[in-house]
This record gives structure tokens, sequence and C-alpha cells, in this order.
């Protein structure tokens, strides 16, 4: 909801923002088909010549950009998260432009199609979830330097497509870890302060929010350059972890690895079973 007491919307499926008046009037829209597409400055610019340029737009059946996230910033403009594209763009409303773009197409490097960025306006930095590299990133708004990440509690309990990160005021970090089925606070030490487990219900977190902080306008809340992360990359207790999460998102909770291991371990040796005793009984 904005000052004006219009509301901003962001349109996954038409692939636009819009605002809306509490009467209903569409009072303001941006296609990203327009400025983001073939023939746009953004296309020229970032996505021509670049391992992305087959994803133009074919079609209302195709999921093109994804967009599924929108903020309006303090000079006006708003910020939004063009998630197929993994990158963030800032559109300044009076001239429709494409002002600045955080990321790259296909870097995964820097995102990997994800969600929920916030700008945090006192440190100029982006706060990101990103999502398919399983992490929390924040980068210099200006350079795109990473100046804090967090990616679990440890090696063998790592993030898991987390959908939304927010920084508070007292420099904690509210993140939604969607696919371990928990919402987990980060102190500025790293280290975890409160979490809720929603394991046995499966319910999978794609937002969350702490009353009374104001997390849509974040205003003067510490960078992560003043904050201690944690990194976990390329070990095997990622691969696990990796494995235990999609084993959980797709089969009961208490499956995990090792029971599906056992399971597949179970069925490879009846049907050993069976197929030998099928031999016997034929011979």
């Amino acid at each position: 909801r904005l000052a004006s007491g219009e509301t901003a919307v962001i349109d996954m499926g038409r692939h636009r923002t819009f605002t809306v008046a509490r009467n209903g009037t569409v009072t303001w829209e941006w296609s990203a088909k327009r400025h983001l597409d073939e023939g746009s400055d953004f296309w020229a610019d970032h996505v021509e010549g670049t391992p992305r340029e087959d994803h133009a737009y074919t079609g209302p059946e195709q999921d093109w950009t994804h967009m599924n996230d929108v903020d309006r910033l303090e000079n006006g403009n708003f910020l939004m998260s063009i998630r197929n594209f993994d990158v963030v763009v800032e559109v300044d409303p009076d001239t429709d432009d494409v002002v600045a773009v955080y990321g790259e197409p296909g870097d995964h490097s820097l995102m990997y199609e994800q969600h929920d960025p916030d700008y945090l306006e006192a440190s100029d930095t982006l706060i990101v979830a990103d999502s398919e590299n399983n992490r929390v990133v924040e980068y210099d708004a200006e350079t795109m330097e990473e100046v804090w990440r967090y990616e679990g509690p440890s090696a063998g309990d790592r993030l898991q497509w987390p959908r939304d990160a927010d920084r508070l005021p007292n420099g904690n970090t509210l993140i939604a870890d969607s696919r371990n089925f928990r919402v987990l606070e980060v102190g500025p030490d790293g280290e975890v302060v409160w979490a809720h487990e929603l394991t046995g219900e499966r319910g999978i977190v794609y937002d969350a929010d702490r009353f009374g902080v104001g997390s849509e306008e974040p205003g003067e809340v510490p960078s992560g350059r003043e904050l201690n992360g944690t990194a976990h990359g390329g070990t095997v207790g990622e691969t696990l972890a990796v494995a235990d999460s999609w084993v959980s998102f797709v089969l009961p909770p208490w499956v995990g690895v090792v029971g599906l291991l056992a399971l597949l371990t179970g069925g490879g040796a009846l049907a050993g079973l069976a197929r030998e005793g099928y031999r016997a009984r034929a011979g």
C-alpha cells in the first residue's frame, strides 16, 4: 500500500506491474513485454549475445518473467524482482525507464531465480533471497560487491530455496527457509536466535514478516557490512542437505535420505528375490 492510498501489484501472469486506486481505477501500468523483451534497451544491454537470448516472449502460456515482488523506493521508483531473468530492476514510473539493473541474466553467481529483494536505503545495499543458490546474499547496490551472505546454520544444515529475507532494525535477519519448512531469525553474529519449524505440517514458508518493524520499508537497518554470515558451499554436507530437503519436499517428512536409501535398497532386494523365485519356478 503506497502513501497515496494506491496499491502496487505485480502481475506474474501478464508480466506487468500496476498501481490501483481504492476505487479500482488502474493509475499506472508497466509492461515487461514492452520494456524487457527483444527490441528494448534492457534486451540489447543485458540479454543479447548471452545464453539467455533464447528467452524471448513467445505467448501467454509461457512462464516468461515470473515477476514476484515489487516495492516502492524512497525516490519514488519501483524495485521489481524478475525471477526468470535472474535480475532485480529499478523502474522510474514517470518515464517507465529501467534505470538500474542488479544482477545479469543467466549469471547465477550473482542471483539465481531470486525472490523478495529489499533495498536497504541507509546503506545502499540490496538483500536478496537467492533461492536456487540456497542462500541469502546482500550486495552493494553500486558495485554489486557482495557484503554479506548466509547459507545456513552449518554445512549439514543449509538453507533450501529461501524465498524471503528481511533485515530487522536490531541487525537480525528473518528468513523464510521454504524447502526446510521453517522460519529462521539470524543474529548479527550469524547464529540462529529464533526458529519456527513446520516440518510436521510440511509447511512451505513463502514469506515471513515481523510485526511492528516496518518490514516492507526497511529504513534505518544495519548493513551486512556490520554483520557476520555463514558460507558452507562445496561440501559433502551441502550435497546431503540438498538431497534431504528434496526428499522431505516430495515424500513424508519421516523418510529422509537414509530412509529413501533403505526403501530403494529393500525394494531392490525384494525385486531380486522375486526374480530368482520366478527363475526357480520356470526352471
